[in-house]
């Protein structure tokens, strides 16, 4: 998958709804990060405001719900990609804290990475869990996932390309931010 022309394969994705992976290869979630975590249980009563972010299940603001002080029994997680219980999946830049309700992924290479796996791993799970079907660690464990690969390497996930795609992508979205902008 070569990212030439970035904006001819945008107008396509928003015109046909997908992108060719007919190169891509399934991969078991559980295989590619083996130490997924869990976080704590914190009922609102018990919550001290402070400045580490608390990701909780939500589809909004990255699950980020509160800023709180972090309890002595926390485990501090960074540049992470979270799960919730109903499928929506973030990366979070930086160090937080999460209830348990969300499985952060460790091991994520960078940032823009994580924006790729983030979006692939939330249209894997969608579709299967919701408010009535909640994912769990259990379940995780079974998920797959289409990811790009190397031609000379084609049974490892190709990380580069995925970070190229997300450059791209945010060049063209900013050169398209800026045209509009320009335009007033």
């Amino acid at each position: 998958m070569e990212f030439k022309n970035l904006k001819e394969l945008i107008e396509n994705v928003k015109k046909n709804k997908t992108i060719d992976t007919s190169n891509w290869r399934e991969f078991e979630l559980i295989k590619l990060f083996p130490k997924i975590g869990r976080g704590t249980r914190i009922v609102k009563s018990k919550r001290k405001t402070g400045d580490m972010p608390l990701v909780t299940a939500g589809q909004y603001n990255n699950g980020i719900s509160s800023y709180i002080e972090v309890p002595n029994n926390f485990e501090v997680f960074e540049n992470c990609v979270t799960i919730d219980m109903f499928g929506n999946c973030f990366y979070q830049e930086g160090k937080f804290v999460c209830d348990d309700n969300v499985y952060p992924l460790n091991g994520i290479p960078n940032k823009k990475v994580g924006i790729f796996l983030s979006t692939v791993i939330h249209n894997a799970l969608v579709d299967e869990f919701s408010f009535a079907k909640q994912v769990r660690l259990k379940q995780l464990k079974n998920v797959r996932i289409k990811l790009p690969v190397k031609d000379t390497q084609p049974n490892l996930p190709n990380w580069d390309e995925m970070e190229n795609f997300i450059s791209q992508l945010e060049k063209w979205l900013n050169e398209k931010t800026k045209t509009n902008y320009d335009e007033y």
